[in-house]
């Protein structure tokens, strides 16, 4: 069986009405498990819908949060969610028709414009969750990469 694993930036889901949007959009795609990013709601949560289970991330109010929608038949192949901070999210789940276990990422990583010291804190963090997951391991979400244009060189 196949697993359609996705990632998106949600810009907030800090409204009922914003997750409702969300889950109307979820309905012109194929996914299975969806890693979402600036979820925007406060505390740690799993909430059980009728064909889902939501589950976030946040310890600052307002901003940043990491989570997960799991499309609720993978229900009894959820091991754990592991919120890790405000910026990392582990799914640890055994995929149908698998016997080991894999480790889903999600992350929301710091802008490039943030302070040096934010940006190191959560590559910190995020190496040392690395340590401690699954041999199989998925790495997704919100890296805020910012590409620039090449300077021309002079002749």
């Amino acid at each position: 069986m196949i697993v359609t694993i996705a990632t998106l930036n949600t810009r907030s889901l800090k409204s009922r009405e914003s997750l409702t949007e969300l889950k109307q959009a979820l309905n012109n795609i194929n996914w299975d498990i969806l890693g979402i990013s600036d979820v925007r709601r406060s505390t740690e949560i799993i909430e059980e819908h009728k064909e889902h289970i939501l589950y976030y991330n946040n310890e600052i109010p307002g901003i940043y949060g990491v989570g997960f929608l799991v499309k609720k038949y993978l229900k009894n192949n959820i091991i754990e969610f592991k919120g890790v901070s405000d910026r990392v999210a582990v799914l640890n789940i055994i995929f149908p028709g698998h016997e080991h276990p894999s480790s889903i990422v999600q992350v929301y990583a710091p802008m490039e414009v943030a302070k040096k010291e934010i940006k190191n804190s959560f590559y910190e963090n995020l190496n040392k969750t690395m340590e401690t997951l699954y041999n199989t391991i998925i790495v997704m979400g919100d890296f805020n990469s910012q590409i620039s244009q090449r300077e021309k060189k002079r002749r």
